[in-house]
């Protein structure tokens, strides 16, 4: 995994021209091998690239995954105080702020709005002590082959592609094979569009025995969906099934995934992990279905497949994985 001080020097090699054999003479033995990887593969690009290169990989030092957090948590964590709201703007996005100021009192929202100039130091401190509220620091770096650790990485967007994914098939699991008069029972709550999209669902799965289909009824009965929404029927059991693929030792790992949905399903996700007491051979089908699911997302393009390698990524990329 390229470090982002060999990727800068990678790129000063390049931007070097013919003079970079002497500078590859002050480059640690450490580093020496990966910034010649890196500066062979970029030595045909120009020097403007290799600069826009540099500036990324400047941003990505000051990197907060304050943006990674839905901005509910900011007004459960920190209450309604817009002035340390204020204070965290310029590390949060456009949507964040925007949200937060949708929320807030109209007195706050004033307070909120007025531009304050801040010590430098001071905002960084105020960052960091919300980034410690939220049990977060960054950036986020998982290595290695590809396993359910690698989710942490995933978007708020895509984890929500995932759980309705994660549902659906759990749905058709659950419902392999049942009586037609059941099945249309269960259907009766459904747009005619999501029915039509189970009905494909069951006709196209895979096998299913007996097994694991009285484990997907049995999954289905343990969640309180009656009072669900309609529209977050799916996302509700894909949560559970997600929830079932992480360990008790790998709980820790995870605590970021809950802080990208907003405060509510956050806790519920919260609950549904701690609560999850399944044999550990039922953990590892879990993950094995979560990963398939990943796995078959992105080779539709539906999420973005962020488990390459780090060299095989560019740095916009880089970035997006932080």
């Amino acid at each position: 995994m390229a470090t982002i001080q060999q990727q800068v020097l990678a790129n000063l090699c390049v931007m070097a021209g013919e003079k970079r054999k002497r500078l590859f003479e002050y480059v640690t033995p450490e580093y020496r091998d990966v910034v010649t990887l890196l500066a062979k593969r970029w030595q045909g690009e120009g020097r403007e690239q290799a600069i826009a290169r540099i500036q990324q990989l400047v941003r990505l030092e000051n990197f907060s995954l304050l943006r990674e957090i839905h901005p509910g948590w900011f007004l459960e964590k920190m209450g309604q105080a817009p002035r340390i709201l204020s204070a965290l703007k310029n590390y949060l996005s456009e949507e964040q702020n925007e949200y937060l100021s949708h929320h807030l009192s109209p007195a706050d929202r004033v307070s909120f709005h007025q531009t304050a100039e801040l010590d430098p130091a001071l905002r960084d401190q105020i960052r960091a002590l919300t980034e410690a509220r939220l049990g977060v620091s960054g950036p986020i770096r998982v290595s290695g082959e590809f396993c359910l650790q690698h989710l942490i990485l995933m978007k708020g967007p895509d984890l929500r592609t995932l759980y309705r994914e994660l549902g659906l098939m759990e749905i058709a699991k659950a419902f392999s094979d049942v009586d037609p008069k059941v099945l249309k029972t269960f259907l009766s709550r459904f747009s005619v569009t999501t029915v039509q999209e189970i009905r494909w669902r069951l006709e196209h799965a895979s096998a299913v025995s007996s097994k694991e289909r009285t484990q997907a009824q049995a999954q289905l009965v343990s969640l309180s969906l009656s009072p669900v929404p309609t529209e977050r029927f799916f996302d509700e059991i894909g949560c559970s099934v997600l929830a079932r693929a992480i360990a008790p030792a790998e709980r820790e790992a995870f605590e970021i995934i809950p802080l990208r949905m907003k405060p509510e399903d956050g806790y519920r996700f919260k609950r549904m992990m701690n609560e999850n007491v399944i044999h550990p051979d039922e953990v590892v089908r879990a993950q094995q279905q979560v990963l398939k699911a990943v796995m078959d997302l992105a080779e539709q393009g539906s999420i973005q497949k962020f488990w390459r390698q780090q060299e095989e990524l560019t740095v916009d990329e880089i970035g997006a994985n932080l």
